[in-house]
């Protein structure tokens, strides 16, 4: 998938999807997209950034509650897609 199109994967699940900030992201040679996201708060605050995945499916997780059941699922796919050596070019 296209970079911009699993951004929006992420996107849609944030507060304020227009101010989302992203760095260190990249996608995978198993089409995965891996990386930070910034997102602002119901008070029009940035949170900081935290790790994100948006897997080959198409299914985004943000790395936030620690004792979620979906924090584990990310941690999951982040082992199985974002560890993996980087490709040359971004």
């Amino acid at each position: 998938m296209h970079k911009q199109k699993l951004r929006s994967v992420i996107e849609r699940t944030l507060l304020d999807p227009y101010t989302v900030q992203y760095r260190n992201d990249w996608v995978t040679t198993a089409g995965a997209l891996c990386g930070e996201v910034n997102g602002k708060n119901s008070f029009g605050e940035y949170v900081g950034f935290t790790r994100f995945v948006v897997n080959p499916q198409g299914r985004g997780y943000m790395a936030s509650d620690p004792a979620s059941a979906e924090y584990k699922v990310f941690e999951l796919d982040w082992l199985a897609y974002c560890l993996t050596p980087r490709p040359a070019v971004p």
